[in-house]
């Protein structure tokens, strides 16, 4: 259905939605059909799924938000990616606390950078200092918040390799790579060389705190970084020893490629 790929509706408004009713009907007429006939024995009927139920509502959703490209969930769904970022430096013991603390004190911090004022111990509003204010003005090209606020994150698709158009890797950045059979590796950059890592076999501690550990083989192994192709960034500048500490939690799906009896 282009249901989803529809702006606006500039006429034949009714029709649309009539047509859209209809699409929804044909589509679940058809699913039931699959259901009933299906001899698979583990199969679960999608009509009794709450998205195909749903589905029948849509009609009215369209008349009462517009279409839907303009509601979507999607990118905001994505900002999941960088909470996974911060679960990486807490121990896993209370997540929801630990990542509200996070963000509470970055959101403090910005808030009194920026001028923001609060209420003091002794009852009285108070605002940033002096210094601090005169600093932000003498870095008011925004390189402060970029560089120890970590800027603002734009609100854009964020699966893509981290690379920004024109950038080129600098020695010791990690990263996935797909070679030119297909294969992933996952290796450090030097001297326009990718020396190839490999993973050690996951301890009890790696296997409860989703992480592993990285080494680069003795004899050296590497590709011409002109070869391979980025598939996303890595941040594995934590050493144990002579050992990278790799967080699962920026593989996703290239990880059974890498680590297939994890």
């Amino acid at each position: 259905m282009l249901v989803h790929f529809l702006v606006e509706i500039s006429s034949q408004y009714e029709t649309y939605i009539s047509e859209v009713d209809s699409a929804v009907r044909s589509l679940i007429e058809a699913l039931h059909k699959y259901d009933t006939n299906c001899k698979h024995k583990k199969h679960a009927f999608y009509t009794s799924k709450p998205k195909v139920h749903l589905l029948t509502y849509l009609p009215e959703d369209l008349q009462r938000f517009g279409p839907a490209l303009n509601y979507k969930t999607k990118k905001g769904e994505q900002f999941n990616k960088h909470i996974c970022e911060h679960l990486f430096h807490t121990n896993r013991m209370n997540t929801s606390k630990d990542i509200c603390l996070k963000f509470g004190k970055q959101y403090m911090t910005r808030h009194i950078i920026d001028g923001g004022s609060w209420i003091g111990k002794n009852g009285l509003r108070e605002t940033r200092g002096k210094a601090i204010a005169e600093y932000m003005q003498q870095n008011s090209d925004g390189k402060f918040h970029e560089t120890l606020l970590g800027g603002s994150r734009e609100f854009a698709d964020n699966n893509g390799t981290g690379l920004t158009p024109g950038r080129i890797l600098k020695d010791n950045t990690f990263a996935l790579f797909r070679q030119s059979n297909g294969h992933i590796i996952i290796g450090m950059v030097l001297l326009s060389k990718v020396y190839h890592l490999y993973i050690e076999y996951p301890s009890t501690h790696a296997v409860n705190n989703n992480y592993c550990l990285a080494l680069k083989y003795a004899d050296d192994i590497y590709t011409p970084l002109d070869e391979l192709k980025v598939v996303c960034l890595l941040d594995m500048h934590l050493k144990v020893g002579c050992k990278y500490v790799v967080n699962l939690n920026k593989f996703g799906s290239y990880w059974s490629f890498l680590y297939p009896f994890y």
